[in-house]
């Protein structure tokens, strides 16, 4: 199932042609208009991308098209890209990058293949909804996802750059990352505290290990290894879906404190840091990412003046 609706961008106006130029800027490129000279090639860009050599930067020139078919649900089909060689020379481009909503028909690749082992151009691309998609789930792409797709970016929760760098959160016996996997497919991971039971009214009932694991196996394997041959061992397991709402993960939060300041609960260090490692990673799903003034705010609060 598509996790993002492109139907969100009208097909008409050139809103998705606006999409296409800010994901690229997002990518690391920067776009040029190009002169109209094929009225059927309206919509057409150039991007620039830089290519880092050791003693100088060369360039590599996208002709960018465009085409957003997602309400017909159809492939953009060569009659659509008309005079392609004419406006590739036009544009003095180094390949071609079809931007489309939908797949890329069979004869359009075919003519795409042609000009590069003829020698026409050096390269192509094709981004189609399926490779979009995957960009825009993804660390980074949080305010270009909600900005053009508000409505898919409430029921999918995208990652969003909480801290200087992304935080992973690995499966304990795999090292998948539940939180990448989270919504793009079909996939559940889960938390697990592991307790020890109070062996008297005086003593405390304590966290011994908390894990992260893909549901099944992976899940099943650790608890094993966790409780096996431990006596007054329990285990309590939440989905990780459930923890990135945001009541619940305010809850969590609030009931770790609480567990904290009762006599009755202890942690062990070690299943403490796990816990608040989970917060820090969580929070990527359920926090928007900080403005660039809220950034400097937080160095400088943490940093002094030389945090800037």
């Amino acid at each position: 199932m598509q996790a993002i609706d492109f139907n969100e961008v009208p097909a008409e106006g050139d809103r998705w042609g606006r999409f296409a130029r800010d994901f690229l800027v997002e990518l690391g490129l920067h776009t040029e208009p190009v002169i109209a000279a094929f009225p059927e090639g309206n919509g057409d860009f150039c991007a620039v991308e830089p290519i880092p050599g050791k003693f100088s930067f060369l360039s590599f020139r996208w002709l960018v098209s465009p085409r957003h078919k997602a309400s017909t649900r159809t492939s953009v089909k060569e009659s659509e890209e008309p005079e392609l060689l004419e406006r590739l020379l036009h544009a003095r481009a180094d390949g071609f990058l079809g931007f489309y909503s939908t797949p890329i028909s069979p004869a359009l690749l075919q003519t795409l293949a042609e000009l590069k082992s003829g020698g026409h151009i050096r390269d192509y691309r094709v981004f189609d909804a399926k490779m979009l998609e995957s960009h825009l789930l993804t660390t980074g792409f949080s305010r270009l996802l909600s900005r053009y797709f508000p409505n898919s970016t409430v029921q999918r929760r995208p990652i969003h750059l909480i801290e200087d760098a992304y935080l992973p959160l690995p499966c304990d016996h795999c090292g998948k990352d539940l939180l990448e996997a989270l919504y793009k497919e079909d996939h559940q991971g889960v938390v697990a505290r592991i307790s020890i039971r109070p062996s008297s009214e005086n003593t405390p009932q304590v966290v011994q290990e908390v894990y992260f694991a893909c549901m099944g196996p992976c899940d099943e394997s650790l608890q094993s290894e966790h409780i096996q041959g431990r006596v007054n061992t329990v285990s309590s397991v939440v989905p990780l879906a459930d923890l990135v709402v945001p009541t619940l993960f305010m809850a969590r939060i609030l009931g770790l404190i609480d567990r904290l300041h009762s006599v009755g609960f202890e942690y062990a260090d070690a299943a403490l840091a796990k816990e608040k490692y989970l917060f820090r990673a969580l929070s990527q799903r359920v926090l928007i990412e900080p403005t660039e003034g809220e950034i400097i705010r937080v160095k400088k609060m943490m940093f002094g003046p030389a945090g800037e």
